[in-house]
């Protein structure tokens, strides 16, 4: 899990467009649980504490090997296998059919601060000379015209997607301008990542995500001219076999490495356009029925008013 490795970087020192390459450890996070400690400084790292050897197991499913775990000898002797546990689950754990709910996810992820080991070896631009990454194909973001795509194409680490985020679409339009971006726009882009991320677990194209809930927070204003990162997570998998079942993403967005919003997004999932006009088509009814019956309501409302008055 120590193994150096090579790669190009599209990052720059200097001038946009220049490359380099760079050596760095696979592991950016060393892993540490609570009542244990490193007898190294991790500065080129950043430091993960687990509460408790569940969390510490929960952490490495979720970054894989992404995490470097570190047990001394005397925890070791006290929690015995759970080194071998941790590595295994850093060498495979992440690929299992049974990853764990969007409320956990959030807890760590909250903990969590931006991989800019494995970022700074991607596509996704991190500061403002970064080359911009490609857009995502617009189908995955169910949009007839590139213009109004806000998400870049993803990288992936562990269970862990990430987005750069864009500030500019043809169909949103402002009244006066601003140097932050626009919380509308966040939340079309958020959506539109959510809706991606649906995808790449198993919708197929021709499926839908109908919104259910959209529950945001805003931390910090973001700044138009600068890199705006989307990490996202969801425990959703489905195939063009599958049910219709709802899906929940979770996902955060970052400027310089700070922490600027997050979301929770809950959608149900339609795996063919067909299920998904079958189902708009009760809602027709259901709706209907309402109006009718709302109809009916202010008729009578009406009628005894206009009984009232003439007497």
């Amino acid at each position: 899990m120590s193994a150096s490795i090579t790669q190009q970087t599209n990052h720059h020192s200097g001038t946009a467009n220049s490359a380099r390459c760079v050596v760095f450890d696979t592991a950016s996070y060393c892993l540490l649980i609570k009542g244990d400690s490193l007898p190294f400084s991790a500065e080129e790292r950043s430091v993960l504490i687990a509460e408790s050897p569940e969390e510490a197991c929960d952490f490495q499913s979720l970054l894989g090997d992404a995490c470097q775990p570190f047990l001394s000898q005397e925890y070791r002797r006290l929690h015995p296998g759970l080194y071998e546990k941790l590595e295994a689950i850093a060498v495979s754990g992440w690929n299992n059919d049974a990853p764990f709910g969007i409320d956990k996810a959030a807890h760590l992820m909250k903990k969590l601060p931006l991989d800019l080991n494995r970022l700074f070896n991607s596509p996704i631009a991190l500061s403002p000379n970064d080359p911009r990454p490609a857009l995502i194909q617009k189908n995955l973001v169910h949009k007839h015209d590139e213009a109004n795509v806000l998400v870049s194409e993803p990288f992936t680490a562990g269970r862990l997607r990430y987005f750069n985020i864009f500030s500019e679409t043809a169909e949103l339009k402002f009244d006066h301008q601003s140097p932050h971006v626009q919380g509308l726009l966040m939340l079309e882009a958020l959506r539109q990542a959510g809706i991606a991320s649906a995808h790449y677990q198993g919708l197929p194209l021709d499926g839908k995500l109908a919104l259910l809930n959209y529950n945001t927070s805003f931390y910090h204003f973001l700044e138009q001219e600068s890199p705006i990162i989307c990490r996202s997570y969801t425990n959703f998998t489905t195939s063009e076999t599958s049910d219709d079942a709802e899906a929940c993403i979770y996902m955060q967005v970052f400027q310089w490495g700070r922490l600027c919003a997050d979301t929770i997004l809950k959608g149900f999932a339609c795996t063919n356009a067909e299920r998904y006009a079958q189902k708009e088509q009760r809602l027709k009814k259901i709706i209907e029925r309402h109006k009718t019956n709302f109809d009916s309501k202010l008729k009578r409302m009406h009628e005894s008013m206009v009984s009232t008055q003439c007497m």
